[in-house]
């Protein structure tokens, strides 16, 4: 991995401090606007009234991409002593903002009295007297949209400066590493100092408290002006705005959950046997947690290679997640905690072939995480510990005869969860002269429900053109692509299967209402295997696939989870028709 050089690294600082300045000094200059209008108007209660003629007024209302500003304006005359003046200063704030109906109003009263030739009130500064307002009023409701905007702002700047001068340690520590230790990576990260991976429940809760809670702050006022824009405006696209707010309230209930997971577990740690792992050779350590948790807990443990990277650019710049490798095992903590009672022991078998932790290219990333989740009453339990694995062939790794594989050991000879093809959902039961093996639909609701979601949010966007002025190509592209997820949804709603063993014989029937029937004589099948079709998070899907001696690929289930379930399953339908089970 090359190692960063001093200008880059201060200059990518100097950038992101710069970034955030420019928001923190946004949002005071906000704030002092808002600040500026509520001191005037206090010290205007000691003004003295006096009788205005007015001279003109109007609406002025200034177009823009984000929505139209409005502000109302006029002129006025009125006497002081022996003076006449004349002032054009209807606020004290003299920015425009989106409140019309406000503005509106004024302006007709302000019209009313001009057409009457009636004098309307005025308020002057007796020490000034050519300081002078019409409304002094404080709209507090203005106000504390404008302090929202300002502490948003200048709290995101902060934010954004800590970040740049926290990640700049960060850089600046891990060069300092990369020159003491230049032949042992995994020493120039923080968190891989110690064979002792950590996982902080704390952080983790206040990470998602702080960005809940700024989410909230940034969309809550959608609620209270998208009714105005949807009923009084008839703007019914703006109801498209509610998204954001809805998304605020499963983060506060994401935050909720991670605070009860933090209070429940605590702190939950991984120690790692070979620091750090060797690929090709045997992950090894121990999870320790540091409150007893139920006997019957059942954990599922997952290790994934993920490739992290960056593509577009601007607003088109995105991140993802792709697992290139995983292995999972089901482990009673009854069977198998260690004798202190707040340990269990965990060991898999790393590929030889797949790549090491990496992370310096700033738009590409390797990840191996290790993931534990298990379902419990109350808040469930989930960890997850990024890993350092690196070719035990490029640097040298000290690895615990323990942990010592060649290439012929494999995966299931090092840990002993063989899968349980039961836990893969399938309702198995007795046919004449054979078994049969059934997938029914909506297995998958939560993916069922995000599906309809976006397919609601993307069907949305793509009629609003057919409501609006919006290019039409809006709606090809977006709604295209509602129903492409349409399509998937019905096959996660809808999507049966039933497989059928008999002596002889192999019969499926798949689909989304009666579905397709096939069978096969067992002297024609070549194989029965799996593929990962789909990934969500660090969750794999995979499909089981028969393929004839001809060819031919026959579908017998989709979407199931659990490497070694999904196999256990192969293997017991293979046993049914007398097919030879590989090892």
């Amino acid at each position: 991995m090359e190692i960063s050089t001093e200008p880059t690294k201060k200059t990518a600082k100097g950038c992101i401090i710069l970034f955030g300045l420019m928001f923190f000094l946004a949002g005071l200059f906000v704030g002092s606007i808002a600040f500026h209008g509520v001191f005037k108007s206090l010290i205007a209660k000691n003004w003295v009234p006096t009788e205005a003629i007015i001279l003109d007024a109007s609406l002025k209302v200034s177009r823009g991409d984000e929505g139209d500003t409005y502000r109302a304006t006029g002129q006025f005359r009125y006497e002081w002593g022996e003076h006449i003046y004349t002032s054009d200063q209807v606020y004290f704030n003299k920015t425009a903002d989106s409140d019309r109906k406000f503005h509106d109003g004024n302006v007709r009263e302000m019209k009313a009295f001009k057409s009457s030739n009636r004098p309307m009130t005025a308020y002057v500064n007796p020490k000034e007297p050519g300081e002078v307002v019409l409304y002094p009023k404080i709209r507090w409701g203005m106000f504390s949209f404008m302090m929202l905007f300002s502490v948003l702002f200048a709290g995101a700047g902060a934010f954004i400066m800590a970040g740049g001068q926290y990640a700049g340690r960060v850089i600046e520590r891990e060069n300092k590493r990369k020159l003491l230790h230049p032949d042992r990576p995994w020493l120039w990260k923080d968190e891989w100092q110690t064979a002792e991976i950590k996982n902080s429940g704390k952080a983790k809760f206040y990470g998602a408290l702080g960005f809940s809670v700024f989410w909230n702050l940034i969309s809550a006022p959608l609620w209270f002006v998208l009714p105005e824009e949807i009923i009084e405006k008839k703007n019914y696209l703006a109801a498209i705005g509610y998204l954001f707010p809805m998304v605020g309230i499963g983060l506060a209930i994401w935050t909720i959950q991670t605070y009860k997971r933090w209070k429940r577990f605590g702190e939950t740690n991984f120690i790692l046997d070979t620091y750090p792992a060797a690929l090709g050779h045997a992950l090894q350590g121990k999870l320790v947690f540091n409150k007893p948790l139920p006997l019957d807990t059942v954990f599922e443990v997952k290790l994934s290679c993920i490739y992290k990277y960056s593509t577009g650019s601007g607003d088109d710049r995105r991140t993802v997640e792709k697992i290139k490798w995983q292995d999972e095992q089901h482990i009673p903590l009854s069977a198998n905690r260690n004798a202190d009672g707040f340990s269990i022991p965990l060991r898999f078998k790393l590929p030889a072939d797949e790549h090491p932790s990496a992370w310096d290219d700033g738009d590409r990333e390797y990840i191996w995480r290790l993931s534990v989740k298990s379902e419990l009453t109350g808040a469930d339990f989930v960890q997850e510990f990024d890993i350092p694995v690196f070719d035990p062939n490029v640097y040298k790794i000290r690895i615990p005869a323990s942990a010592q594989l060649d290439a012929s050991v494999t995966a299931e000879e090092v840990f002993t969860y063989q899968g349980d093809w039961q836990k893969t959902g399938v309702q198995a039961f007795e046919i004449p002269g054979g078994h049969a093996y059934y997938f029914k639909a909506a297995r998958h609701k939560t993916m069922g429900v995000g599906l309809i979601f976006m397919v609601l949010t993307f069907g949305g966007i793509g009629i609003a053109p057919f409501f609006s002025d919006i290019p039409i190509i809006f709606s090809f592209f977006f709604g295209g692509f509602a129903l492409l997820l349409g399509w998937f949804a019905c096959l996660v709603w809808l999507y049966k299967t039933q497989i059928e063993t008999t002596k002889g014989a192999l019969s499926v029937r798949s689909g989304m209402f009666r579905g397709s029937y096939k069978t096969v004589n067992v002297d024609d099948l070549d194989s029965i295997n799996m593929t990962s079709t789909a990934s969500s998070g660090n969750v794999k899907y995979y499909d089981i696939n028969a393929k004839t001696i001809s060819g031919e690929k026959i579908k017998m289930a989709s979407l199931v989870l659990g490497k070694r379930d999904v196999q256990a399953l192969i293997d017991k339908i293979k046993s049914d028709l007398g097919m030879p089970i590989e090892d």
